[in-house]
């Protein structure tokens, strides 16, 4: 069996920036933190809705960056698609943070719901990402 480098923390906080880039889930807002053994993300969507994703970075994750990959991806897709709108707003809506912001309260429902719909569709594309890396390894397995 091939023994295969362990990825460096660099390594991983820039394969987690290449995906959160390639997905556009950073309207300013994204953060990317390693601590010990777990990778820590805030992605966003083009309303600023935020959405924190965390990742166990076993010695499996870090000696395969193609399994690295799979997991970042199926770890935001996850988390994105669960993203409520409803949900959003009751944590975050007050009249103080409307009048702060400039928002009213349909205004705001209405921005969560196009994040959420946003978040949605980007998860479809991350679940399919990973599904065609767990099919190139089939292909690989059957040379």
């Amino acid at each position: 069996m091939e023994t295969k480098a362990i990825l460096t923390n660099e390594e991983i906080e820039h394969l987690a920036r290449r995906i959160i880039n390639y997905y556009w889930l950073d309207y300013n807002n994204a953060e990317i933190e390693l601590q010990e053994n777990e990778l820590y993300m805030f992605v966003e969507a083009p309303n600023h809705a935020t959405v924190g994703v965390s990742v166990d970075l076993t010695d499996l994750v870090l000696n395969d960056k193609k399994m690295a990959k799979k997991i970042i991806l199926k770890a935001i897709a996850e988390r994105i698609r669960t993203f409520s709108a409803d949900d959003e707003f009751d944590e975050i809506w007050s009249a103080e943070f409307g009048r702060h912001n400039g928002f009213r309260p349909s205004e705001f429902i209405q921005m969560l719901q196009e994040d959420e719909e946003y978040f949605k569709e980007h998860a479809v594309r991350m679940y399919k990402a990973a599904i065609s890396l767990d099919y190139e390894e089939v292909l690989e397995d059957d040379k």
